[in-house]
């Protein structure tokens, strides 16, 4: 999978059906779903919620994908950083921002200041400060946002980009659901 303009418009898409955009939204508001996505993934690491990949594909293949889902990545850190992805790419479709291949971009989190190890609180509070600045473009902001949680978890083994196809794949069902 790879993050670029395609993937954004798919993840708006999805959020249109899924009745996100009924209701215009100021870019602040859009930008704060980012927020609220990454702020929901610190709650999740205090809780010490993390998702279960290898249950996810080795329990009982009959059981439904969402039953799947639900047992062993809903409400962890991986899926609210994989939302806080998604809900960059759809606010990036409401900026009309150009998104570039980003996964090519991966780089060491921290590696100009390499004696700070930040805790997972630490690099989302980094992360949201960074997104925050206003004086950022739109374009700069969301593709840092993506950026950064891109390398963060390279660095600490989390296959962000499988737990974004698990959860693009969760929303597409939910919004085939929603529009029966």
């Amino acid at each position: 999978m790879e993050i670029n303009n395609k993937l954004r418009d798919k993840c708006h898409e999805i959020a249109c059906n899924l009745g996100w955009h009924k209701e215009a939204h100021s870019k602040g508001e859009c930008g704060m779903f980012v927020i609220i996505e990454l702020s929901d993934a610190v709650k999740a690491n205090l809780n010490d919620r993390h998702a279960n990949k290898k249950g996810f594909c080795e329990f009982k293949p009959d059981y439904s994908f969402e039953f799947r889902y639900n047992a062993y990545i809903q409400n962890t850190v991986e899926e609210n950083l994989a939302d806080a992805i998604i809900r960059c790419l759809d606010l990036a479709a409401v900026w009309s921002v150009d998104i570039k291949n980003l996964d090519r971009y991966i780089h060491p989190f921290y590696q100009v200041t390499p004696y700070f190890d930040p805790t997972f609180p630490e690099f989302i509070e980094d992360v949201i400060t960074e997104f925050s600045k206003k004086y950022f473009s739109g374009e700069k902001r969301a593709n840092n946002l993506i950026i950064s949680i891109l390398s963060y978890s390279k660095e600490n083994d989390i296959d962000i980009l499988w737990y974004l196809e698990q959860r693009i794949a969760y929303n597409e069902r939910m919004a085939q659901f929603l529009n029966k």
